[in-house]
């Protein structure tokens, strides 16, 4: 069962990471326009990491207020899978989603997300045959 949802997983990334996004004029022909600012739906690596940082120090500064904590657990989550699902190679964006993910689940321990792609990452080592990273720290 794991492996099949490993294998799952894996194929959605690579069909994911196939789409071309539509251009200027393919938009215009759908009925939609498209401008070079504007974001992909779910934003760029770099564009999550900026939030990440951002709703990070703002939690770093209030730590005791929900909303931002809310706030960076998610903007944690969104983008440690932009990482995962990066075109890194593998050896790089794994342990690094996977920091990512549980620096998520220390803040809080039952985000669905966090879990099962932290889970996939893991599954993914043990497919391969190899020990996952130790977290920094540790």
């Amino acid at each position: 069962m794991r492996t099949l949802l490993v294998l799952s997983f894996l194929l959605a990334v690579i069909v994911g990471c196939g789409e071309k996004s539509a251009d200027p004029s393919q938009a215009k022909e759908a009925g939609k326009t498209a401008t070079a600012a504007e974001p992909s739906p779910g934003g760029s690596e770099s564009q999550l990491k900026s939030a990440y940082e951002k709703a990070k120090a703002a939690y770093a500064a209030k730590s005791q207020d929900e909303k931002l904590k809310v706030e960076y657990v998610q903007a944690t989550v969104s983008y440690a899978t932009a990482v995962m699902s990066g075109d890194g190679a593998p050896k790089d964006k794994y342990p690094r989603a996977l920091e990512l993910y549980d620096e998520a689940l220390a803040i809080d321990p039952k985000n669905g997300e966090a879990k099962v792609n932290r889970q996939l990452i893991l599954d993914i080592y043990e497919q391969m045959g190899k020990e996952p990273p130790k977290p920094k720290g540790k």
